[in-house]
Protein backbone atom coordinates (compact mmCIF):
# COMPACT_ATOMS: atom_id res chain seq x y z
CA UNK A 1 0.00 0.00 0.00
CA UNK A 2 2.78 2.53 0.58
CA UNK A 3 4.62 1.75 -2.85
CA UNK A 4 1.21 2.46 -4.04
CA UNK A 5 1.29 6.61 -2.74
CA UNK A 6 4.67 6.61 -3.81
CA UNK A 7 3.41 5.76 -7.39
CA UNK A 8 0.22 8.28 -7.53
CA UNK A 9 2.40 11.24 -5.78
CA UNK A 10 4.91 10.46 -8.63
CA UNK A 11 1.63 11.00 -11.11
CA UNK A 12 0.11 14.05 -9.38
CA UNK A 13 3.66 15.49 -9.52
CA UNK A 14 4.17 14.78 -13.39
CA UNK A 15 0.11 15.96 -14.25
CA UNK A 16 1.10 19.17 -12.58
CA UNK A 17 4.02 19.31 -14.87
CA UNK A 18 2.58 19.19 -18.06
CA UNK A 19 -0.33 21.41 -16.98
CA UNK A 20 2.45 23.72 -15.82
CA UNK A 21 4.25 23.45 -19.51
CA UNK A 22 0.87 24.05 -21.22
CA UNK A 23 -0.03 26.90 -19.12
CA UNK A 24 3.19 28.60 -19.76
CA UNK A 25 3.06 27.77 -23.30
CA UNK A 26 -0.84 28.65 -24.08
CA UNK A 27 -0.20 32.50 -25.13
CA UNK A 28 1.71 32.30 -28.25
CA UNK A 29 0.51 32.35 -31.42
CA UNK A 30 2.84 31.91 -34.17
CA UNK A 31 6.67 30.35 -34.45
CA UNK A 32 8.32 33.67 -34.57
CA UNK A 33 8.10 33.32 -30.56
CA UNK A 34 10.56 30.33 -30.62
CA UNK A 35 13.71 31.89 -28.92
CA UNK A 36 15.60 29.11 -30.78
CA UNK A 37 17.01 29.44 -34.08
CA UNK A 38 17.60 25.69 -34.07
CA UNK A 39 13.74 25.66 -33.16
CA UNK A 40 12.39 27.76 -35.73
CA UNK A 41 14.33 25.46 -38.57
CA UNK A 42 12.82 22.73 -36.95
CA UNK A 43 8.84 24.30 -37.32
CA UNK A 44 10.27 25.14 -41.08
CA UNK A 45 10.78 21.43 -41.78
CA UNK A 46 7.44 20.71 -40.36
CA UNK A 47 5.62 23.31 -42.25
CA UNK A 48 7.17 22.18 -45.49
CA UNK A 49 6.41 18.32 -44.58
CA UNK A 50 2.84 19.51 -44.17
CA UNK A 51 2.83 21.55 -47.16
CA UNK A 52 3.77 18.01 -48.88
CA UNK A 53 7.44 19.08 -49.87
CA UNK A 54 9.02 16.25 -47.64
CA UNK A 55 11.85 17.21 -45.02
CA UNK A 56 12.62 20.38 -47.01
CA UNK A 57 15.85 22.53 -45.74
CA UNK A 58 14.19 26.12 -46.37
CA UNK A 59 15.70 27.74 -43.10
CA UNK A 60 18.90 28.82 -43.24
CA UNK A 61 21.28 29.96 -40.49
CA UNK A 62 23.63 32.76 -41.03
CA UNK A 63 27.02 30.92 -41.33
CA UNK A 64 25.07 27.98 -43.07
CA UNK A 65 24.61 30.28 -46.02
CA UNK A 66 28.46 31.96 -46.13
CA UNK A 67 29.65 28.44 -45.79
CA UNK A 68 27.17 26.54 -48.04
CA UNK A 69 24.88 28.90 -49.80
CA UNK A 70 21.26 28.18 -50.42
CA UNK A 71 20.40 25.31 -51.82
CA UNK A 72 16.85 24.77 -52.33
CA UNK A 73 16.81 20.90 -53.25
CA UNK A 74 18.43 20.43 -49.81
CA UNK A 75 16.72 18.07 -47.23
CA UNK A 76 16.89 18.29 -43.70
CA UNK A 77 17.81 14.17 -42.97
CA UNK A 78 16.80 14.40 -38.57
CA UNK A 79 13.60 13.80 -39.39
CA UNK A 80 11.81 12.55 -36.28
CA UNK A 81 11.45 15.44 -34.34
CA UNK A 82 10.26 17.75 -37.34
CA UNK A 83 7.58 14.92 -37.82
CA UNK A 84 6.47 15.38 -34.34
CA UNK A 85 6.17 18.98 -34.71
CA UNK A 86 3.90 18.34 -37.57
CA UNK A 87 1.78 16.10 -35.43
CA UNK A 88 1.28 19.10 -33.30
CA UNK A 89 0.56 21.57 -35.84
CA UNK A 90 -1.99 19.27 -37.41
CA UNK A 91 -4.05 19.23 -34.34
CA UNK A 92 -3.15 22.86 -32.88
CA UNK A 93 -2.49 24.97 -35.88
CA UNK A 94 0.76 26.84 -36.30
CA UNK A 95 1.07 28.19 -32.98
CA UNK A 96 4.24 28.25 -30.82
CA UNK A 97 2.47 25.82 -28.20
CA UNK A 98 2.22 23.00 -31.02
CA UNK A 99 6.08 23.19 -31.44
CA UNK A 100 6.61 23.38 -27.42
CA UNK A 101 4.01 20.39 -27.01
CA UNK A 102 6.57 18.24 -29.44
CA UNK A 103 9.55 18.87 -26.72
CA UNK A 104 6.95 18.71 -23.70
CA UNK A 105 5.47 15.11 -24.29
CA UNK A 106 9.16 13.72 -24.51
CA UNK A 107 10.06 15.48 -21.15
CA UNK A 108 7.27 13.63 -19.38
CA UNK A 109 8.01 10.54 -21.26
CA UNK A 110 11.65 10.93 -20.48
CA UNK A 111 10.61 11.80 -16.26
CA UNK A 112 8.07 8.24 -16.22
CA UNK A 113 11.21 6.10 -18.00
CA UNK A 114 13.35 7.72 -14.87
CA UNK A 115 10.84 6.23 -12.47
CA UNK A 116 10.50 2.94 -14.45
CA UNK A 117 14.57 2.41 -14.67
CA UNK A 118 15.49 3.30 -11.00
CA UNK A 119 12.59 1.45 -10.01
CA UNK A 120 14.03 -1.31 -12.09
CA UNK A 121 17.33 -0.90 -11.12
CA UNK A 122 17.24 0.09 -7.63
CA UNK A 123 14.48 0.05 -5.83
CA UNK A 124 10.87 2.45 -5.52
CA UNK A 125 12.09 4.90 -3.98
CA UNK A 126 14.92 5.77 -6.34
CA UNK A 127 13.43 5.77 -9.17
CA UNK A 128 10.77 8.34 -7.52
CA UNK A 129 13.22 10.93 -5.95
CA UNK A 130 15.17 10.72 -9.45
CA UNK A 131 12.24 11.19 -11.73
CA UNK A 132 11.11 14.00 -9.20
CA UNK A 133 14.64 15.85 -9.29
CA UNK A 134 14.40 15.31 -13.26
CA UNK A 135 11.40 16.50 -13.89
CA UNK A 136 11.56 19.77 -11.84
CA UNK A 137 14.93 20.79 -13.12
CA UNK A 138 15.09 24.03 -14.10
CA UNK A 139 16.83 22.62 -17.60
CA UNK A 140 14.35 20.15 -18.03
CA UNK A 141 11.48 22.71 -17.59
CA UNK A 142 13.48 24.87 -20.17
CA UNK A 143 14.38 22.22 -23.03
CA UNK A 144 10.67 21.05 -22.49
CA UNK A 145 9.29 23.52 -23.80
CA UNK A 146 12.11 24.81 -26.52
CA UNK A 147 11.07 23.13 -29.16
CA UNK A 148 14.43 21.54 -29.21
CA UNK A 149 15.45 17.86 -30.40
CA UNK A 150 16.91 17.49 -26.43
CA UNK A 151 14.01 15.68 -24.92
CA UNK A 152 13.28 13.16 -27.71
CA UNK A 153 16.99 12.43 -27.75
CA UNK A 154 16.87 12.26 -24.21
CA UNK A 155 13.30 9.37 -24.30
CA UNK A 156 15.77 7.70 -27.21
CA UNK A 157 18.99 7.36 -25.13
CA UNK A 158 17.31 5.78 -22.15
CA UNK A 159 15.19 3.55 -24.10
CA UNK A 160 18.88 2.21 -25.40
CA UNK A 161 20.25 2.63 -22.38
CA UNK A 162 17.70 0.07 -20.79
CA UNK A 163 17.62 -2.15 -23.38
CA UNK A 164 21.89 -2.68 -23.65
CA UNK A 165 21.57 -2.45 -19.40
CA UNK A 166 19.18 -5.85 -19.80
CA UNK A 167 21.45 -7.41 -22.05
CA UNK A 168 24.53 -7.08 -20.45
CA UNK A 169 22.31 -8.59 -17.07
CA UNK A 170 21.62 -11.96 -19.20
CA UNK A 171 23.28 -14.52 -20.66
CA UNK A 172 23.18 -16.64 -23.91
CA UNK A 173 21.08 -15.53 -27.03
CA UNK A 174 18.43 -13.34 -24.84
CA UNK A 175 21.60 -11.05 -23.73
CA UNK A 176 22.56 -10.50 -27.29
CA UNK A 177 19.50 -10.24 -28.41
CA UNK A 178 18.89 -6.88 -26.17
CA UNK A 179 22.47 -5.69 -26.74
CA UNK A 180 20.82 -5.62 -30.62
CA UNK A 181 17.89 -3.85 -29.71
CA UNK A 182 20.14 -1.47 -27.69
CA UNK A 183 22.03 -0.58 -31.16
CA UNK A 184 19.12 -0.46 -33.10
CA UNK A 185 17.32 2.48 -30.96
CA UNK A 186 20.39 4.21 -31.31
CA UNK A 187 20.55 3.74 -34.47
CA UNK A 188 17.09 5.20 -34.59
CA UNK A 189 18.53 8.30 -32.66
CA UNK A 190 20.24 9.80 -36.15
CA UNK A 191 16.61 10.50 -36.97
CA UNK A 192 17.04 12.41 -34.08
CA UNK A 193 20.24 13.92 -33.83
CA UNK A 194 23.85 13.04 -35.44
CA UNK A 195 25.47 12.11 -32.18
CA UNK A 196 24.75 8.11 -32.88
CA UNK A 197 28.89 7.03 -34.57
CA UNK A 198 29.71 9.19 -31.64
CA UNK A 199 27.58 7.54 -29.56
CA UNK A 200 28.34 4.01 -30.58
CA UNK A 201 32.05 3.90 -30.10
CA UNK A 202 31.54 3.99 -25.99
CA UNK A 203 28.48 1.19 -26.25
CA UNK A 204 30.67 -1.49 -28.10
CA UNK A 205 33.48 -0.90 -26.05
CA UNK A 206 31.71 -1.36 -22.76
CA UNK A 207 30.22 -4.74 -24.65
CA UNK A 208 33.77 -5.83 -24.97
CA UNK A 209 34.97 -5.44 -21.73
CA UNK A 210 31.72 -6.69 -19.75
CA UNK A 211 31.13 -10.18 -18.59
CA UNK A 212 29.68 -12.83 -21.13
CA UNK A 213 29.66 -13.24 -24.77
CA UNK A 214 31.59 -10.14 -25.42
CA UNK A 215 32.30 -10.05 -29.27
CA UNK A 216 28.89 -11.63 -29.71
CA UNK A 217 27.35 -8.89 -27.85
CA UNK A 218 29.72 -6.12 -29.57
CA UNK A 219 29.18 -7.55 -32.93
CA UNK A 220 25.01 -7.45 -32.37
CA UNK A 221 25.29 -3.76 -30.99
CA UNK A 222 27.39 -3.08 -34.45
CA UNK A 223 24.74 -4.66 -36.61
CA UNK A 224 21.87 -3.51 -34.90
CA UNK A 225 23.03 0.33 -35.01
CA UNK A 226 23.85 -0.08 -38.62
CA UNK A 227 20.45 -1.59 -39.65
CA UNK A 228 18.81 1.48 -38.35
CA UNK A 229 21.27 3.89 -39.26
CA UNK A 230 21.04 2.53 -43.00
CA UNK A 231 17.16 2.79 -43.04
CA UNK A 232 17.19 6.54 -40.85
CA UNK A 233 19.94 7.68 -43.97
CA UNK A 234 17.21 6.28 -46.48
CA UNK A 235 14.03 7.50 -45.02
CA UNK A 236 15.73 11.33 -44.05
CA UNK A 237 18.07 11.68 -47.63
CA UNK A 238 15.57 9.94 -49.80
CA UNK A 239 18.01 7.71 -51.30
CA UNK A 240 20.94 5.60 -49.52
CA UNK A 241 24.33 7.57 -49.20
CA UNK A 242 28.00 7.00 -50.21
CA UNK A 243 30.34 7.93 -47.75
CA UNK A 244 31.64 10.91 -49.81
CA UNK A 245 28.09 12.41 -50.33
CA UNK A 246 27.60 15.74 -48.55
CA UNK A 247 24.29 14.75 -47.34
CA UNK A 248 26.19 11.89 -45.55
CA UNK A 249 28.19 14.01 -43.70
CA UNK A 250 25.48 16.79 -42.61
CA UNK A 251 23.62 12.89 -41.43
CA UNK A 252 26.13 12.05 -39.51
CA UNK A 253 27.91 15.41 -38.19
CA UNK A 254 31.52 14.38 -40.29
CA UNK A 255 30.93 17.49 -42.07
CA UNK A 256 30.82 19.99 -39.36
CA UNK A 257 34.37 18.62 -38.24
CA UNK A 258 35.64 18.80 -42.51
CA UNK A 259 33.99 22.49 -42.25
CA UNK A 260 36.29 23.18 -39.34
CA UNK A 261 39.55 21.10 -39.74
CA UNK A 262 41.42 20.35 -43.05
CA UNK A 263 41.95 16.59 -42.47
CA UNK A 264 44.22 16.49 -45.21
CA UNK A 265 46.57 19.40 -43.90
CA UNK A 266 46.32 17.98 -40.78
CA UNK A 267 47.30 14.20 -41.59
CA UNK A 268 50.42 14.92 -43.42
CA UNK A 269 53.64 15.10 -42.03
CA UNK A 270 55.06 18.34 -42.01
CA UNK A 271 58.80 19.00 -42.24
CA UNK A 272 59.37 20.01 -38.41
CA UNK A 273 56.65 18.64 -36.54
CA UNK A 274 57.89 20.45 -33.60
CA UNK A 275 57.63 23.85 -35.45
CA UNK A 276 54.20 22.96 -36.33
CA UNK A 277 52.88 22.23 -33.16
CA UNK A 278 54.44 25.07 -31.27
CA UNK A 279 52.88 27.79 -34.20
CA UNK A 280 49.13 26.17 -34.18
CA UNK A 281 49.58 25.79 -30.54
CA UNK A 282 48.09 29.82 -30.11
CA UNK A 283 44.96 29.00 -32.17
CA UNK A 284 44.03 26.40 -29.83
CA UNK A 285 44.65 28.46 -26.41
CA UNK A 286 43.41 30.82 -27.68
CA UNK A 287 39.97 29.27 -28.64
CA UNK A 288 39.93 27.54 -24.69
CA UNK A 289 40.58 30.15 -22.96
CA UNK A 290 37.91 32.42 -24.96
CA UNK A 291 35.57 29.56 -24.36
CA UNK A 292 36.62 28.98 -20.88
CA UNK A 293 32.99 29.55 -19.09
CA UNK A 294 31.58 27.59 -21.47
CA UNK A 295 33.50 24.22 -20.98
CA UNK A 296 32.94 24.85 -17.09
CA UNK A 297 29.15 25.45 -17.57
CA UNK A 298 29.71 22.16 -19.85
CA UNK A 299 31.44 20.38 -17.39
CA UNK A 300 28.81 21.15 -14.52
CA UNK A 301 25.77 20.24 -16.54
CA UNK A 302 27.80 16.68 -17.38
CA UNK A 303 27.83 16.62 -13.14
CA UNK A 304 24.15 17.43 -13.02
CA UNK A 305 22.94 20.17 -14.83
CA UNK A 306 25.08 22.81 -12.61
CA UNK A 307 24.23 21.17 -9.31
CA UNK A 308 26.76 20.49 -7.17
CA UNK A 309 24.91 18.32 -5.06
CA UNK A 310 24.18 16.04 -7.29
CA UNK A 311 27.47 15.87 -8.99
CA UNK A 312 29.19 15.12 -5.68
CA UNK A 313 26.70 12.22 -5.55
CA UNK A 314 27.31 11.06 -8.88
CA UNK A 315 30.61 11.01 -8.56
CA UNK A 316 30.67 9.76 -5.11
CA UNK A 317 28.23 6.24 -6.51
CA UNK A 318 32.29 5.34 -8.01
CA UNK A 319 32.54 4.02 -4.08
CA UNK A 320 30.05 1.82 -4.60
CA UNK A 321 29.90 -1.74 -6.51
CA UNK A 322 27.05 -2.96 -7.50
CA UNK A 323 26.30 -6.93 -7.20
CA UNK A 324 24.56 -6.71 -10.84
CA UNK A 325 27.53 -6.10 -13.10
CA UNK A 326 25.36 -4.55 -15.67
CA UNK A 327 24.81 -1.58 -13.25
CA UNK A 328 28.71 -0.62 -13.38
CA UNK A 329 28.92 -1.42 -16.56
CA UNK A 330 26.09 1.51 -16.99
CA UNK A 331 27.83 4.17 -14.51
CA UNK A 332 30.92 3.52 -16.83
CA UNK A 333 29.29 3.90 -20.45
CA UNK A 334 27.52 7.33 -18.86
CA UNK A 335 30.72 8.91 -18.05
CA UNK A 336 32.38 7.75 -21.21
CA UNK A 337 29.34 8.90 -23.35
CA UNK A 338 30.17 12.68 -21.71
CA UNK A 339 33.24 12.48 -22.28
CA UNK A 340 33.23 12.11 -25.61
CA UNK A 341 30.32 14.32 -25.93
CA UNK A 342 33.10 17.11 -24.04
CA UNK A 343 35.52 16.13 -26.83
CA UNK A 344 33.34 16.90 -29.70
CA UNK A 345 32.83 20.66 -27.82
CA UNK A 346 36.16 21.26 -27.41
CA UNK A 347 36.85 20.02 -31.31
CA UNK A 348 33.77 22.04 -32.53
CA UNK A 349 31.92 24.94 -30.27
CA UNK A 350 30.47 24.56 -26.04
CA UNK A 351 27.07 23.75 -26.62
CA UNK A 352 25.81 22.86 -23.23
CA UNK A 353 22.12 21.58 -23.96
CA UNK A 354 23.96 18.71 -25.55
CA UNK A 355 24.89 16.97 -22.36
CA UNK A 356 21.32 17.40 -21.28
CA UNK A 357 20.30 14.05 -22.33
CA UNK A 358 22.61 12.52 -19.55
CA UNK A 359 21.07 14.73 -16.23
CA UNK A 360 18.13 11.35 -16.02
CA UNK A 361 20.99 8.95 -16.22
CA UNK A 362 23.20 10.81 -13.46
CA UNK A 363 20.22 11.94 -11.19
CA UNK A 364 19.72 8.11 -11.36
CA UNK A 365 22.54 6.98 -9.69
CA UNK A 366 23.23 10.37 -7.77
CA UNK A 367 19.51 9.37 -6.08
CA UNK A 368 20.54 6.22 -5.32
CA UNK A 369 23.45 7.26 -3.28
CA UNK A 370 21.58 9.53 -1.96
CA UNK A 371 19.69 6.67 -0.02
CA UNK A 372 22.53 4.87 0.35
CA UNK A 373 23.37 7.61 3.04
CA UNK A 374 19.80 8.18 3.95
CA UNK A 375 19.79 4.70 5.18
CA UNK A 376 23.71 4.25 7.00
CA UNK A 377 22.33 7.23 9.17
CA UNK A 378 18.97 5.78 9.99
CA UNK A 379 20.32 2.58 11.21
CA UNK A 380 22.20 3.91 14.08
CA UNK A 381 19.37 6.12 14.94
CA UNK A 382 16.85 3.21 15.15
CA UNK A 383 18.88 1.26 17.07
CA UNK A 384 19.47 3.94 20.15
CA UNK A 385 15.68 4.57 19.95
CA UNK A 386 15.57 0.92 20.28
CA UNK A 387 17.97 0.79 23.11
CA UNK A 388 15.71 3.81 24.79
CA UNK A 389 12.78 2.16 24.95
Amino acid sequence: MRHRRWEIGLLAVLVVLVAGLALYAYGARTFTRISSPDAMRYASVARAYLRGEGFAWNQYLPYELATEGYNPAKRYPHFLHPLVIAAAVGILGERDVAVALASALPTVLAALLVFALGRRWFDLRVGFVAALAFALNADTLYYGLSGLTEPLFTVVLLACVFCYARGLGLSGRAGVAWVAAAGAVLGLGQAVRPVGVLYALPFAFVALIAKGPRWQRAGAFVLGFLLLFALTTWVGAGRFLPVGDPSFGLLTGVGEFKEKYDFHRMLAVPPDPWAYVFAHWGDFWGKVVSSAHHYVKDILLVLGSGSAVVGALFVASWLVRYRDDALNKVRLLVLLLMAAQLGVNLLLWPTDRYFFPFLPLVVLFASDYLWRIVDTLRVPAQKERTQRL
